[in-house]
Parts: C-alpha cells; sequence; structure tokens
C-alpha cells in the first residue's frame, strides 16, 4: 500500500487522539434497548458460537464493525479499541472486546486471527464472522446496518453488567475518549 494512502489516516488518528473527552464534543452518545438476536457466529477460531449466550456471559464489553480488508476507518477502530485497553490499565477488569466483520464472505477465522495479530488482540478480544444473514442481523439490532461495507460508519456498543441499557457512541474517538465513557457508563450501572 502507498504511503499517500497512510497519510489521511495517520492525521485523522492524530486528531482524534488529540480531542478531549467531553470538551468540543465531535460524537454522539446515547443509551439504547437493543434485544440480542438468537444468531450463531463463527469466532477467529473457528468455534460457532451463540451470540446471546456470548454477550450475556463476557459483560462487560465493548463492540465495533469492521472487516480486515478496510483500509480507512477499520484500521482506527481498531487501534481505538486497543486503545482503549491499555488506557484503562487496572479499570479494564473483565472488559471484552467484540469485532464483528461486515465482510463475512471474506473474512474467514485465519483472516481474523491474521488481523487480531496486527492489533496484539489477547484472550479478551474476540473477532466475529459467520454467515451473511446472521451479520445483517447483527448490524440491522445494533444500529450498524449498512448494504455496502464501504459505507459503513464508527460506532462502538457498549454495555456494562447487570443493565438493560447500551451505550452507543456514533462517531470517531480516541482510545482516551473511549474510557472516559466506559468508565461513566460503569459508573452509571452501579447506581
Amino acid at each position: 500500500m502507498s504511503f499517500r494512502l497512510y497519510v489521511p489516516l495517520v492525521i485523522l488518528l492524530l486528531v482524534c487522539i488529540s480531542q478531549p473527552a467531553r470538551a468540543n464534543k465531535r460524537y454522539n452518545s446515547s443509551f439504547k434497548h437493543f434485544d440480542v438476536p438468537a444468531v450463531n457466529l463463527v469466532d477467529q477460531n473457528g468455534q460457532t458460537v451463540s451470540l446471546p449466550e456470548f454477550l450475556k456471559s463476557k459483560e462487560p464489553y465493548a463492540m465495533s464493525y469492521m472487516f480486515t480488508t478496510c483500509t480507512t476507518i477499520c484500521p482506527i477502530m481498531s487501534a481505538t479499541l486497543a486503545h482503549l485497553r491499555r488506557e484503562l490499565g487496572k479499570d479494564a477488569g473483565d472488559l471484552n472486546l467484540v469485532s464483528v466483520s461486515i465482510d463475512p464472505e471474506y473474512d474467514s477465522p485465519r483472516r481474523l486471527r491474521e488481523y487480531a495479530k496486527r492489533y496484539r488482540a489477547g484472550d479478551e478480544w474476540t473477532f466475529f464472522t459467520g454467515k451473511i444473514e446472521n451479520i445483517h442481523t447483527v448490524q440491522r439490532t445494533f444500529t450498524g446496518f449498512v448494504s455496502d461495507k464501504m459505507d459503513h460508519w464508527p460506532v462502538y456498543i457498549l454495555k456494562a453488567p447487570g443493565t438493560e441499557q447500551w451505550l452507543v457512541i456514533d462517531g470517531l474517538v480516541s482510545g482516551r475518549t473511549l474510557a472516559e465513557e466506559y468508565r461513566l457508563m460503569m459508573e452509571t450501572a452501579k447506581e
């Protein structure tokens, strides 16, 4: 890939990282209620997983969409999730990261494992692929459906344990901002 393609991404990432969390907020956040669809997905290890069972047992979590051949926002979003864990440090606790491929016809478990290595994803980060109709169901449920993968936008979906509310963050944010939103969500869930 040419160096010229990386320049806009680097500039955008630097702008996102330099933004304080609440000052001049350039993203939308809201709490929503979602009913997790009864679909099976396939993780980066090739294991079939029931999404409702997985999400219920893996709370809290931060979820986003991506595809492995993306050269625009997906690398930024994946880097943001990796930065989120680092930014939280000991506060990360049991936080699980979830990335759902919106190109399941190409993104096999092997490709997801290779992609995960780029971001030094550990056991707390699960990458999903699966049947296209199941991926579309997940996208429709969690405010992320687009008919063309090239049209997808940055959205993060976070959930604290023991609550029915999901925090949706719509827009590119830094790992620091995502960490601050996560901490606020966790505090709100304790109340």
